[in-house]
């Protein structure tokens, strides 16, 4: 892909800039000034300007921000501010130089922020032209399509490393249910979503625990969402996903046309079928979206029809617990602290299309596994 185009394929904007450096750059939605932001933390953020006339732009290299002094600093605890068109600016060199200090302000705490700027930077320093190349070129396509998008592999060594400074001391109970599961054919496993980082936290915890080989396996189902955040997108770059729609029940989501939701839907079926059929284990949060009051939700109706098509599939059940203290709804950056992860024994979806039961049973399952605060109230419904 170009250097002039977007990652969709289209022209980038006429005056696009990345400035690369101790401070971060934007312009401010309501007026035709910089802000920046100095903090500690963000040194060597990236940020774009966009949609500026040409001769208003500066080229980072000459920027100076004596201009700027007047202009409203940006609250220190907005995240790193960064648009997807950043990454058809960077070349090798400014990727090796920008990315610790860019990943490494996401963790909340000082010392442990520091300690994770070096470990990712001893990591980048060791990529070739090539490596990141490879990797500018994979973001930048990633998310376009209903398929699988495999981890890139040097993103994978990235995601976890970093996340040892963010998922510590995990606990995982039940792992036994998970390597039945797939060492008998199929699996899939479907699990309660607390948080953005659930996926990335769930990779970790295994890898971290002696179970690479069942991680490097996990195929984490991503909405939309995912992949318009650069920062959620290069996590989603350094695991196996694939997109999928979210559902027009979702109030808070955007809503597509009826029939195009089902065409795009029955893709990301498909894709999870083939994949399965391949040897990967697709990780779904049932729910539709992350819950926003902590507790298990119904399951969408629409679920059943992954668990349909693939013979002698298993269901996993995974209750998980801690993100949601990680990485909160509306949090601007991650707090370290420890996940819990906890399998259930597998659920066979048999040919006679049990899949709705199944679904109920894995709730129930999910339910008792919880914690009491994460737990849905008595009587609450099982399916939306």
């Amino acid at each position: 892909m170009s250097a002039l185009t977007t990652r969709r394929g289209r022209a980038a904007p006429i005056g696009t800039h990345l400035a690369v450096g101790p401070r971060v750059l934007t312009q401010a939605p309501s007026r035709r000034t910089w802000t920046h932001d100095t903090t500690p933390a963000q040194e060597g953020c990236l940020a774009t300007h966009r949609h500026i006339p040409t001769h208003r732009c500066v080229p980072p290299r000459r920027h100076r921000l004596g201009s700027a002094r007047s202009a409203p600093r940006l609250p220190a605890t907005r995240w790193p501010l960064v648009e997807l068109n950043a990454l058809e600016q960077l070349d090798p060199n400014s990727l090796r130089a920008v990315l610790p200090g860019w990943l490494s302000a996401f963790v909340d705490e000082p010392e442990r922020s520091e300690r994770n700027r070096a470990s990712v930077g001893q990591l980048v320093s060791s990529w070739s032209d090539e490596t990141c190349r490879s990797i500018l070129a994979h973001l930048a396509e990633i998310g376009s399509r209903h398929e699988v998008y495999p981890a890139h592999p040097a993103g994978r060594q990235l995601t976890r490393i970093w996340c040892e400074d963010v998922v510590l001391e995990p606990k995982i109970e039940g792992i036994e249910h998970l390597a039945e599961a797939t060492e008998a054919g199929p699996a899939m496993i479907l699990g309660n979503h607390l948080s953005y980082f659930d996926a990335n936290a769930t990779d970790s915890a295994l890898v971290q625990l002696g179970h690479a080989s069942l991680a490097d396996r996990l195929v984490a189902a991503a909405g939309p969402k995912v992949y318009e955040d650069l920062f959620r997108l290069v996590a989603a770059a350094c695991i196996h996903t694939l997109p999928v729609p979210q559902s027009t029940t979702l109030g808070h989501t955007a809503k597509l046309p009826g029939r195009e939701l089902a065409r795009r839907a029955l893709q990301g079926v498909r894709a999870a079928r083939q994949a399965m059929i391949e040897g990967y284990v697709p990780l779904v949060y049932p729910e539709g979206s992350r819950t926003r009051s902590g507790q298990l939700g119904p399951f969408l109706r629409g679920i059943h029809r992954w668990l349909s098509g693939v013979e002698e599939l298993r269901v996993v059940p995974l209750a998980l617990s801690g993100t949601d203290e990680i990485m909160p709804i509306g949090a601007t950056r991650l707090r370290p602290g420890g996940i819990t992860l906890r399998f259930a024994p597998p659920l066979r979806v048999g040919p006679d299309g049990s899949s709705k039961e199944v679904l109920q049973k894995v709730h129930h399952a999910i339910r008792l596994l919880l914690p009491e605060h994460l737990q849905p109230p008595d009587g609450a419904p099982d399916m939306a």
